[in-house]
């Protein structure tokens, strides 16, 4: 039978795992919407910002913790920091960021650690 096999079961396991993913997305959106709207109208967020910006927000920073695990665990604080100052709506004076950049010479480590996703 098909779905024995190390292929079927494989396949069963990928379109299985979909499915709660597709679930818990669905079950996460209606919440990020709240927490957009509710941060808007206290006028903390951004008019421009959107609940479809969050997820994209959180791969950005969750590309950092990836490629950065080896050479600086601790850069991903720096870019959520930037990102979160930039999504005030009325932004003050930038305040310092916590964690250093990285140096020059760890740059090239941390981007050959990128692996693009497949297609």
């Amino acid at each position: 039978m098909h779905s024995r096999s190390p292929r079927g079961r494989l396949w069963t396991f990928a379109i299985t795992a979909a499915g709660r993913i597709a679930r818990i997305r669905a079950r996460i959106l209606p919440l990020a919407v709240r927490l957009v709207q509710r941060a808007r109208q206290s006028g903390q967020l951004r008019a421009d910002i959107t609940p479809t910006d969050m997820p994209l927000l959180q791969l950005m920073v969750g590309t950092v913790i990836d490629v950065a695990r080896d050479d600086e665990p601790e850069l991903w604080r720096r870019y959520l920091e930037i990102i979160l100052q930039g999504l005030r709506a009325q932004p003050e004076r930038p305040t310092p960021l916590q964690q250093s950049p990285l140096e020059i010479d760890q740059l090239p480590g941390v981007l050959r650690a990128y692996r693009p996703p497949r297609r």
